[in-house]
């Protein structure tokens, strides 16, 4: 459908032959004006795909020279092209088809509870992220469920574990009783444990390690800075901070994400989506703030935020 020309010119044939015409379904909206003079003249349009979105995917996935995109997703094509992370470039691809930046914190304790918030929130997200060791009814199908939602909404899945122990023993982390491995795309680990066993972690390839750049601020202020100066050599596609890397190679992955709150009285310090974006973040971790006691429809909340967080992460 371009102008909506002919379709308007073959209506009225088919009219004559006392046939109804309650709508008309198109597979390409090519987006030049023709589903609003449709509409004015009372005929519903249905798409199947749009102009945009066809190019974004091709763009996305190199189908096409990034010169033909020429819409504000731009510079994010650009972004892709930098990322050297294959998990992180996969993840990107989600922000940008889904046009979300949100990663929803999923505490729940209850599989039935994680599971079924997922599944509303889910077209609304571009990554889970578990903290799995507090479920207090897990098993395997735990995990197996949480998979195939994440292949249902078109997610991907990071367990904030905290490796913060020897390479061995984290290793064995990723194994075990949770078997991380089999099912996350990402972890988090703490650099305090030192760049070989860091190395030692980053062995495990069906898994990406996510570095956690800060520690509270009763804690050495060098942290930072030290961290970054042990993974500059490891394959790290991205952080979780409070301030962005500006190193377009990077996720910048940040937590405690608030529309209202300032803090909770329990550590938890929160920034507004404006406001984080503004502090480098890619990804904006968000929990409490999605489904907490005084939000009572938890879709139509992440509806709204992936709005509000893709509205700031646009115009940054």
């Amino acid at each position: 459908l371009t102008s909506g020309k002919s379709i308007l010119e073959i209506i009225p044939i088919l009219e004559k032959h006392k046939l109804k015409i309650d709508g008309v379904v198109v597979i390409l909206n090519r987006e030049k004006g023709g589903v609003q003079k449709l509409k004015d003249k009372g005929i519903e349009v249905k798409s199947l795909l749009t102009e945009s979105e066809v190019l974004k995917f091709m763009s996305i996935n190199s189908l096409i020279s990034r010169s033909s995109f020429p819409d504000h997703n731009q510079k994010f094509i650009q972004r892709l092209a930098q990322l050297e992370s294959t998990r992180m470039k996969e993840l990107f691809k989600i922000v940008l088809e889904k046009e979300t930046n949100i990663c929803f914190a999923a505490d729940m304790k209850k599989t039935e509870d994680l599971l079924s918030m997922i599944d509303t929130v889910g077209p609304y997200i571009c990554l889970v992220k578990t903290h799995i060791d507090v479920i207090e009814d897990f098993t395997i199908h735990t995990t197996r469920e949480l998979r195939k939602l994440s292949q249902k909404h078109n997610f991907m899945i990071m367990e904030d574990r905290k490796i913060a122990d020897i390479g061995k023993i984290g290793l064995n982390q990723l194994s075990g009783f949770y078997n991380i491995k089999d099912w996350a795309d990402f972890v988090t680990v703490h650099t305090l444990i030192g760049k070989k066993s860091l190395i030692e972690i980053s062995k495990e390839k069906s898994i990406d390690i996510v570095p956690v750049l800060d520690l509270s601020s009763n804690l050495d202020q060098g942290y930072r800075e030290k961290s970054l100066d042990i993974v500059k050599d490891l394959q790290v596609g991205g952080f979780v901070t409070q301030k962005g890397v500006d190193n377009g190679k990077y996720i910048n992955f940040m937590p405690g994400i608030s529309t209202t709150a300032i803090n909770d009285n329990r550590g938890q310090n929160y920034k507004n989506p404006r406001e984080a974006i503004k502090d480098g973040a890619d990804i904006l971790i968000i929990g409490r703030d999605l489904y907490g006691s005084g939000y009572k429809n938890p879709e139509e909340r992440a509806k709204y935020l992936k709005e509000l967080c893709w509205k700031n992460y646009l115009s940054n």
